[in-house]
């Protein structure tokens, strides 16, 4: 088979996969399955996304590379800049969500009332972590223009905005109002230049 329609056939069924699991009604389902043992499932859930992600990312650099176009200094400088760029932006966006986005509370008997983060970067954006992840993406391809990478940079970026549509509904019905009013106020991805929330 091709290795190019692999990658994309893996990929998609790895997100596939990712949005079934953080599904309401899938979890409903793992709860009264796990019983006791479902305050693991966050844990797992991450700790598989992660061994699945660094599975693929392995055997897409294991594929021959057809170039976009010739590397050069500043394709590499910016590239990186862009995905420093991106991590930091994760980095900064994951000290919001703390243990409760790991698991890590919940795994240790900790039951957390769910609330509505508005501060820090999710007061400029609704979503820090998939812009991080657009950064890093985008960043890398211009860093190492593969033709692997690009296919992969779009098959993510898809799933990016289909997971905003599906994380939105849970949070519009997880906090109603409250969301729907931080929805009109913050901007999905691109942060207002200039303006104050």
């Amino acid at each position: 088979m091709n290795p190019y329609l692999l990658l994309a056939v893996f990929w998609v069924l790895y997100c596939a996969f990712h949005s079934l699991t953080a599904a309401l009604w899938f979890k409903r389902w793992a709860a009264s399955w796990m019983g006791r043992f479902y305050r693991a499932y966050r844990v797992l859930y991450n700790a598989i996304a992660v061994w699945m992600a660094v599975a693929l990312i392995r055997f897409q650099f294991s594929i021959d590379p057809t170039w976009l176009f010739p590397p050069t200094l500043f394709t590499q400088l910016s590239g990186g800049v862009l995905m420093l760029n991106g991590v930091g932006i994760v980095v900064v966006a994951l000290r919001n969500y703390s243990a409760e986005f790991f698991g890590v509370k919940k795994l240790l008997g900790q039951e957390p009332e769910p609330s509505l983060v508005q501060t820090g970067l999710l007061s400029r954006v609704r979503h820090p972590l998939y812009l991080g992840t657009l950064l890093v993406i985008w960043g890398g391809v211009v860093l190492d223009p593969r033709l692997s990478h690009l296919l992969v940079d779009i098959i993510l970026t898809l799933y990016v905005f289909i997971g905003i549509v599906l994380e939105e509904r849970k949070l519009i019905l997880q906090f109603g109002d409250t969301y729907r009013q931080y929805r009109q106020r913050v901007p999905m991805l691109l942060p207002r230049i200039g303006s104050e929330n």
